[in-house]
């Protein structure tokens, strides 16, 4: 594409607008399709370049040249700040239904939705607009840094009948053993799913419920982000502490064995190399 757009520049240069033009439809395809914001920039420079010598039919595919950079470069810049663009995981649609340390308005009206990014995890709330439709690009918006935080997936009496008898009391165990022994089709109609996902970090800590998988079917989609708390935390040195504090103990002991003449200064040397060996 860089080099069409460098023969629609020569041509432009040249006094060749038609020519300029004609290349410049072929460099659309490629900007539109292939989402460049690069490229959709010097489209547009150089379609208002081209308008401006132009008139009548030409001048209005010049116009139509621009409107479809900027549209590109809208489009870009969009999904440039949207977090769910390159997310690991998204629960859409979720219910904040408990919490404390973050500062929200009106938590429990509209629908969350949790993106887990690479990055930073971010709760959406997504902003009710006219005919029942939502816009994601509205509303509070939440940000959590990865680090301290620890996610959990819980049952909240998973399985609930909307109507008729009720499964509100049964224990979490075992409605989610009753609820994942159903066949997929039978998670839809009268039956509600609880799956209730817990943040906590050190700042505070926030409930979703989520409504579209089961606890289980919900940890086993969530698997790239428990792989990534594995990954961040921090490795326990506990262990290689303590063994080099006994070593320490022990030569200790051993010199304290040889300035009391108990041992030769052969098998203080000797004894000492076993306990720096034990220790590597």
């Amino acid at each position: 594409m860089s080099t069409m757009l460098e023969k629609a520049h020569q041509q432009f240069e040249a006094g060749k607008y038609r020519a300029a033009l004609s290349t410049l439809r072929r460099v659309e395809a490629s900007v539109r399709g292939g989402l460049d914001p690069e490229g959709a920039q010097s489209l547009l420079v150089l379609a208002l370049k081209l308008r401006e010598h132009t008139s009548g039919r030409l001048r209005d595919q010049c116009d139509d040249l621009a409107r479809c950079a900027q549209e590109v470069l809208d489009e870009a810049a969009k999904r440039a700040t949207d977090p769910r663009t390159g997310a690991m995981a998204i629960l859409p649609e979720c219910r904040l239904i408990g919490g404390s340390g973050f500062d929200v308005d009106d938590p429990s009206e509209g629908a969350w939705d949790l993106v887990f990014r690479d990055d930073r995890v971010v709760v959406q709330r997504a902003a009710p607009a006219a005919g029942g439709q939502t816009h994601r690009d509205q509303g509070q918006s939440l940000t959590i840094a990865w680090a301290g935080l620890s996610v959990d997936v819980e049952s909240d009496g998973a399985m609930r009948e909307t109507g008729g008898s009720s499964g509100a009391g049964v224990g979490g165990e075992a409605a989610v053993g009753r609820l994942a022994a159903l066949p997929p089709d039978a998670l839809t109609g009268s039956t509600t799913i609880n799956t209730v996902v817990h943040l906590a970090t050190p700042e505070g800590e926030l409930f979703l419920r989520y409504d579209q998988q089961t606890p289980e079917a919900l940890r086993r989609a969530l698997s790239p982000v428990f792989a990534k708390l594995r990954d961040d935390e921090p490795r326990d040195l506990s262990e290689g502490h303590d063994s080099a504090a006994h070593v320490v103990d022990q030569l200790d002991k051993v010199a304290e064995l040889l300035n009391r003449g108990v041992i030769t200064p052969e098998e203080f040397a000797q004894l000492k190399a076993d306990l720096l060996s034990e220790g590597d």
